[in-house]
């Protein structure tokens, strides 16, 4: 967190994945995470960073055998009381930046489906605390689209709505889900046409028409692109992406810091690029020591640390 921070960041995005109980009729939190959070929360404290608390329920979205939320109302009710608890902990905490309610969701009826859902929990978190940002992403899985369901804005105040920007997946998440390689830019002679900046801010249209329309403020809060991608594709798809949030003027988060080590900025691209390539993934670098090779200087680092310098801290 100490590092993270002297990047310039000013705002983390913290997982807490809840776990079925053992009856399943109940989710409890994962005890790691909770106890991430604590000390992420003191950290930011510490450090001059906001933390937004983002709920990841386990079910069969995640994993097919477990039960699906959206069928289970005893399910609900404890996500519900979670969020009740939580709000509870931190009402007047000021290192909390928001609560965001469920990371990607995708309900199966709909929009209106999530919407029923996310009043219950908005409603348990206002009674207790009236003041912190709640984030909502829309259904299917925050991505552009899901805004096209959005007909109006949520009845309450203080609500962000956020969107995860990946589109296409084909580059962005090449070797996770799909098998060929792709560059960015893109030719229009490829086998997905012609993908550039433009083509980055054409996708966000529906997003940016909710929120002209609707005047409500808009957050990205996941957006990347795999450091194995061809030659500098992944710099120049995060580095338009950026000037794409930034001239509409959204807040955003990169996806992530010090996780995944396909996503890492610190992770230089040409150490996966040496590897040998099986379905567009890069080979071995599951197993290496990647801690001995990040770099504050790779050009995603630099490019980051560029804008982190606007932040207000």
């Amino acid at each position: 967190m100490s590092d993270m921070a002297a990047t310039g960041a000013n705002l983390v995005r913290f997982f807490v994945h809840e776990d079925l109980s053992a009856d399943g009729n109940s989710y409890v939190g994962d005890p790691n995470d909770l106890a991430g959070l604590t000390s992420v929360v003191q950290s930011a404290k510490q450090f001059g960073f906001k933390v937004i608390i983002l709920l990841q329920p386990l079910s069969a979205q995640n994993v097919p055998e477990l039960p699906e939320f959206w069928a289970n109302t005893n399910l609900q009710s404890s996500l519900v009381n979670i969020w009740t608890a939580i709000a509870q902990q931190y009402v007047g905490n000021t290192t909390i930046a928001a609560y965001d309610l469920i990371n990607e969701p995708i309900a199966p009826n709909g929009q209106q489906q999530w919407i029923t859902l996310a009043t219950q929990m908005i409603t348990a978190i206002r009674k207790i605390d009236a003041d912190h940002v709640i984030i909502f992403e829309p259904s299917p899985g925050g991505i552009p689209e899901s805004f096209l369901t959005m007909k109006e804005p949520l009845p309450y105040s203080n609500i962000v709505y956020s969107v995860h920007s990946y589109e296409p997946y084909s580059i962005s998440s090449q070797g996770i889900s799909s098998s060929s390689v792709e560059s960015y830019p893109s030719l229009a002679s490829s086998s997905i046409g012609l993908v550039n900046s433009a083509t980055l801010v054409a996708q966000l249209a529906p997003v940016r028409a909710f929120a002209t329309t609707f005047h409500v403020s808009i957050y990205v809060g996941e957006f990347s692109c795999v450091r194995y991608a061809p030659g500098t594709s992944a710099y120049q798809y995060m580095s338009d992406s950026i000037k794409a949030f930034e001239s509409a003027g959204f807040s955003w988060t990169y996806h992530q810091w010090r996780g995944y080590q396909p996503w890492d900025a610190e992770i230089p691209e040409s150490y996966f690029q040496a590897m040998p390539f099986v379905n567009a993934m890069p080979q071995g670098w599951a197993s290496a020591n990647t801690a001995l090779i990040r770099s504050s200087d790779t050009d995603a680092m630099t490019t980051l640390k560029l804008y982190f310098e606007s932040n207000i801290h």
